[in-house]
């Protein structure tokens, strides 16, 4: 999964980041050392499962090894030499958590990419680039930690399925938006049977089975994690806008809404000249309005970059293309 990006159709590109900043913020705990040999437990309700996971809490410091697992991600040739970050292609690497602090390490042959929650908010360290960055968390209100703060308003849960997962008896849950208008059709749980706590969490899209996006905790240990591991010394790092770390893809502050309404809505934020990635010149060319244009699609919606007079307008929606470049005619 990691590695460089090979050819495939551009129709299976995603931004890994979206799934990624919420798959982070919801997988806030882990599960007691899994073990094999377990049976599905008895069959619960969706209120059963909230309620556990509401009485859920980490306890005492939490490690683990962790998958990030992208099916979609990408398709475009931004060369043979230019390596790929764990974020866009997927990986494999480690997870701690202790009290409010996280860190998530996914590893690649380049450099490692760490990814740090706490209460000051979320920074991202790229080895392999040199740079940090602020994040923003995204989609406020889908993590676990109480129902209340699980299933917002306007979105409800299926009935629970009984699996095990990595050896623990487990409930399998999808919580999907009661607003049907855009390609995101909800998020899905694993949760520990015993403990209330996540295994895994994946993003949905519309005509797909399974996850498009998902994280996996796994070999979980709890018991004290040593406060060191969340003190990384970028001293020397390059402190770069969100935006420019993630190819691009991500809005680096001021992204306003343009059109639509709810999970349909469509963004736009100005990019300023010179600032587009290799990625942009690796997809499709597109015509809006008389504008020169770059296209990348997926299942969960489209990224459309617009060249103008003194940079570049980008505009982003859980929607499909025809949508987004309908906004970006428009405005």
């Amino acid at each position: 999964m990691i590695g460089r990006i090979r050819r495939a159709p551009t129709s299976r590109l995603v931004p890994a980041v979206a799934g990624l900043l919420l798959g982070l913020a919801a997988i806030a705990a882990a599960a007691p050392v899994l073990t094999s040999g377990a049976d599905p437990p008895p069959a619960a309700t969706a209120d059963q499962v909230l309620a556990l996971m509401a009485r859920s809490a980490p306890g005492e410091g939490i490690s683990a090894r962790l998958a990030f697992r992208n099916e979609v991600l990408p398709g475009f040739d931004i060369g043979e030499e230019t390596s790929v970050s764990p974020l866009m292609a997927g990986g494999a690497g480690r997870f701690w958590q202790r009290g409010s602090e996280r860190r998530f390490e996914l590893q690649s042959e380049s450099g490692d990419v760490q990814v740090m929650l706490g209460p000051s908010g979320a920074r991202l360290l790229d080895a392999s680039a040199g740079t940090e960055s602020t994040l923003p968390l995204a989609l406020p209100g889908l993590v676990p930690g109480g129902a209340a703060q699980l299933i917002p308003d306007g979105w409800s849960a299926d009935p629970p399925r009984p699996v095990v997962v990595g050896g623990r008896s487990a409930y399998r849950m999808a919580i999907r938006p009661d607003d049907h208008s855009s390609l995101l059709a909800g998020v899905e749980l694993a949760v520990d049977a015993d403990t209330g706590l996540p295994l895994e969490f994946g993003l949905l899209a519309a005509g797909r089975s399974r996850p498009v996006l998902s994280v996996e905790l796994h070999d979980v240990r709890v018991g004290d994690v040593d406060g060191g591991v969340f003190r990384i010394d970028s001293r020397s790092a390059q402190v770069v806008p969100a935006g420019q770390a993630l190819a691009g893809l991500a809005p680096g502050g001021g992204a306003q809404p343009v059109a639509g309404s709810g999970l349909a809505t469509i963004y736009r934020w100005r990019e300023p000249a010179g600032g587009g990635s290799a990625l942009w010149s690796s997809l499709p060319a597109v015509d809006v309005a008389g504008d020169p244009g770059r296209q990348l699609v997926t299942p969960l919606g489209t990224v459309l970059r617009v060249e103008r007079t003194g940079g570049a307008d980008i505009y982003a929606g859980l929607v499909p293309p025809q949508t987004v470049r309908a906004a970006a005619e428009a405005s």
